[in-house]
């Protein structure tokens, strides 16, 4: 027995099983609660996709708005209102999840636009270039230490 079927008969929670390969049942066959802690990226694809399912899903979230590193909220400041955000900026190709759920809305995802580079500053190293990286791993993290001055083994 799993960690998660002892925690499961302990507190009265069952489980449905859903086929990790993304396939899964189309609807759950009886009524189903989950609870999702966090509102981020990845707890906000699961709940989509376990509702979609018809599973009634209750997310919790610490923060007062959803979103975790993509949210933003209004902040008062002497001269207006601000928006302040967590700083997420792209979504890069290994966000695969989250790009299926953004199709929902824009097969096409054609409101995302693509840039030719990720560069990130800092005071104590030259800038770098994250977007010209090949695509996939292990590679990607080999010509990243390779050309890096500030990731060093």
């Amino acid at each position: 027995m799993g960690l998660s079927q002892v925690v499961g008969r302990l507190i009265g929670v069952r489980e449905h099983v859903v086929d990790p390969g993304g396939g899964g049942a189309d609807r759950v066959p009886r009524p189903v609660p989950a609870l999702v802690v966090g509102g981020g990226i990845a707890g906000m694809s699961a709940a989509v996709v376990l509702a979609e399912r018809g599973v009634a899903v209750t997310v919790l979230e610490a923060a007062p708005h959803l979103g975790g590193r993509l949210g933003a909220w209004p902040e008062a400041l002497p001269d207006g209102v601000q928006r302040n955000e967590h700083g997420f900026h792209a979504f890069f190709r290994q966000y695969w999840n989250w790009r299926s759920i953004l199709r929902r809305v824009d097969p096409a995802l054609g409101f995302l636009k693509p840039v030719p580079g990720y560069p990130i500053l800092s005071e104590q190293w030259p800038t770098e270039e994250f977007g010209k990286l090949p695509p996939a791993p292990p590679a990607n993290l080999l010509a990243l230490l390779l050309r890096s001055p500030s990731l060093r083994l």
